[in-house]
């Protein structure tokens, strides 16, 4: 889980930092030998191939997962993601698990009720939601969008057989709209959770993340049996980055205000009754957080 979390670190700065890589920007010409060594690949990572494996009936080998995770890192790089988070195996590797309240709040409220369901912001190749299956999540309830949604095609390569429903991947929303949201298909559902690892870090905490936050909260699902709403992942807190990236991070009081900024640009159906907010500022969870949200009866 160590080595996990200094991943999703590494890739969460990766986003925001420039950073040198192999790449002759000249050209398409990549040199792509690992930059880390397969005994580096994370636990979770080599967890999950063997799943998916086992799942599709079709064997991997040590060979075959590092084969996959550099065909993923040319079709990433043929779209256009040149920085280092995509040279490292953090963007193949689930972060989900590494939510310190994973087992009780996500996992046991998807296995234990019908009508709960998640849906990952900014899936990416969509690790967290194979994750997910692998832990005996039904497909039924996982949902996934993202911008670009060229990556669902590539986490199913990665990963095997087509695990996924197709029509539970949205590609090209724009989150940060809500009038994108409300013309697209993902405005035909509402979710009882939220998963957003690869999101809050890439915009400032002023309008960018408000908005986000209000669009994210227009998501959920009014009704909810013997529980909140839930919003979770991972962002940047407050000494983890600084200069001028900095005024995307947050301490505790920071983020409790986005949240109740958010609030009250709500424009989703019914009221908010509350917002609780929490953020981890401090190891070995730092940048973990839950936003749980009820609604009026």
């Amino acid at each position: 889980m160590i080595v996990s979390k200094l991943l999703l670190i590494a890739g969460l700065i990766a986003h925001v930092t420039p950073s040198p890589t192999s790449i002759d920007t000249r050209s398409n010409s990549v040199n792509l030998s690992p930059i880390v060594s397969r005994d580096e690949m994370p636990e979770e990572l080599k967890s999950l191939f063997h799943a998916m494996a086992k799942k599709s009936g079709d064997p991997i080998s040590e060979d075959d997962m590092e084969d996959r995770v550099l065909a993923a890192r040319s079709e990433s790089i043929m779209m256009g993601e040149r920085n280092s988070y995509f040279m490292s195996y953090a963007f193949l590797t689930p972060t989900i698990p590494g939510l310190p309240w994973y087992e009780d709040d996500v996992l046991g409220r998807l296995r234990g009720n019908d009508e709960q369901s998640l849906l990952d912001v900014g899936s990416g190749p969509l690790p967290d939601l194979h994750w997910l299956l692998k832990d005996g999540v039904t497909k039924e309830k996982l949902f996934g969008t993202d911008l670009k949604g060229e990556f669902f095609a590539m986490g199913k390569k990665a990963f095997g057989k087509s695990h996924l429903d197709d029509d539970q991947l949205y590609g090209g929303v724009d989150l940060t709209k809500l009038d994108l949201i409300k013309g697209s298909k993902l405005d035909n559902h509402r979710f009882s959770i939220v998963y957003a690892s690869r999101l809050f870090h890439l915009f400032r905490k002023d309008k960018e993340q408000k908005d986000i936050a209000a669009n994210l909260l227009y998501m959920l699902a009014k009704k909810q049996k013997g529980a909140a709403a839930l919003i979770t992942g991972w962002t940047m807190a407050e000494a983890q980055l600084s200069g001028p990236w900095a005024a995307a991070t947050h301490n505790e009081k920071s983020w409790e205000k986005l949240w109740d900024d958010a609030k009250d640009g709500y424009t989703g159906d019914g009221e908010i009754a509350r917002i609780d907010t929490y953020i981890s500022v401090q190891e070995p969870a730092q940048g973990s957080f839950k936003v749980l949200v009820t609604f009026e009866d």
